[in-house]
């Protein structure tokens, strides 16, 4: 058994005794905020990543909850749809499917999404808000087609086919294209005042 394993099963256990003592809402919410903090104690360096990741473990919890049921119906309805289970898709297509389904779906309900729910649960309890900061501006990205114009040492300009915008970026695995690739990716805003897109 893992680590990771070890610890899962003593949060289930003390979730439950939180549960019996004071309510499923109050367990639920001692469960989210430990997945939480696991994954942002070991994502200091990659905070795009991990926030997309976290976000993915609320969605798993919230969309059982009574009022979130039809829109957990729905995202599942679309990934039967577009993501089947066969034949198997690569994981950078599985990637841009969990991204887009934490950070574009929206609930026809209350027409938000996964990451904006986070937004709010996160400014509710005021914990990790640096986090939070990381979320809000993974909900003020797109995918988009995107061609390389340019390429210096301080990263690319990209320019944005469909909106007809340009953009300075950078990568965050490394690669800086060459002018003249088109790329579907998601651009977020920077995550530090004065930096470039990545």
């Amino acid at each position: 058994m893992t680590e990771f394993h070890k610890i899962w099963i003593e949060q289930c256990e003390a979730a439950e005794g939180i549960k019996e003592r004071y309510g499923a809402q109050e367990a639920a919410r001692y469960l989210i905020a430990e997945k939480l903090l696991r994954f942002m104690e070991a994502s200091h360096d990659h905070a795009d990543f991990a926030a997309v990741n976290a976000a993915n473990e609320f969605a798993g919890h919230v969309l059982d909850f009574p009022d979130l049921i039809p829109f957990n119906n729905q995202l599942a309805d679309l990934q039967e749809e577009y993501m089947p289970s066969y034949p198997p898709m690569s994981p950078v297509t599985s990637a841009f499917f969990a991204s887009w389904l934490v950070l574009d779906a929206r609930d026809s309900k209350t027409d938000f999404t996964i990451g904006e729910l986070l937004v709010r649960y996160l400014q509710h309890t005021g914990m990790f808000d640096y986090f939070r900061k990381a979320m809000v501006a993974l909900n003020d990205s797109c995918c988009s087609f995107y061609e390389v114009t340019e390429v210096d040492a301080q990263g690319m300009v990209l320019w944005d086919i469909v909106c007809k915008r340009e953009f300075r970026a950078w990568s965050s695995n490394g690669y800086q294209g060459r002018p003249g690739e088109v790329w579907y990716v998601r651009l977020m805003p920077p995550f530090v005042e004065g930096a470039f897109a990545g």
